[in-house]
């Protein structure tokens, strides 16, 4: 075999032979570089499916690696949420309501976390075919989720859409018990939060009417 040629002739275990193959850059002009190489191995690997199911019962570098990427490159995304121009990020009371841009905030949100929109959707995914759009159809539960986990990561940042939700249903006449425990959930802000601010936004009941109760608002954009 190659790799026993390898081992004899060279020294190189398979360790070594991969290590260079996809780190060492050519000598030669026009010769293939360790990117094109680190690609076609990888090719070579993840796009047969017994190689990379054999791979996986015996270690759990595979995964662990692959969580750890997408973790943080989920909590990049996150941050980008909290960002003033999305709509995730801090609440501000002195903010005029009509320029939030509710109807608007789900595609913001898809826009700047990409990822985790897509991550959601396949998950969402039904089991049996279907001809429905999981993008659009769930789209207000794939919000809800995407503020949650930006609310539980940064919870004195992104307060904008709990506090807005909360104050919604404040203006509704839900009770402060029900509040708390969704706010314990992560939906919205905490009853005494939203008591602080209700005085000032009694209209933030109409706008947010517009992204509850109208989904062409969240499938238009």
């Amino acid at each position: 075999m190659v790799l026993c040629d390898l081992f004899e002739k060279h020294r190189w275990s398979i360790k070594d032979f991969v290590y260079h193959l996809v780190t060492e850059e050519p000598t030669k002009k026009y010769g293939m570089t360790g990117s094109a190489r680190a690609k076609a191995l990888s090719d070579a690997i993840y796009q047969r499916k017994e190689g990379v199911e054999r791979l996986a019962c015996v270690s759990e570098d595979i995964r662990t690696m692959g969580n750890t990427a997408l973790a943080t490159r989920i909590r990049t995304e996150l941050r980008a949420v909290g960002e003033p121009d999305v709509g995730l990020g801090k609440f501000d009371a002195e903010k005029d309501i009509t320029t939030l841009g509710l109807p608007t905030l789900s595609k913001r949100v898809q826009n700047a976390a990409p990822e985790l929109w897509k991550l959601l959707v396949a998950l969402m995914e039904p089991q049996q075919a279907s001809s429905r759009d999981t993008s659009t159809a769930y789209r207000g539960s794939i919000l809800m989720i995407c503020s949650i986990l930006a609310h539980a990561r940064a919870p004195y940042t992104c307060t904008n859409f709990p506090m807005l939700l909360g104050l919604h249903l404040h203006s509704m006449g839900v009770k402060r018990r029900s509040l708390n425990l969704l706010a314990g959930l992560g939906v919205t802000s905490t009853y005494w939060a939203i008591n602080n601010e209700r005085g000032e936004r009694a209209e933030i009941g109409t706008v947010l009417s517009l992204l509850l109760y109208r989904p062409c608002c969240l499938s238009r954009h």
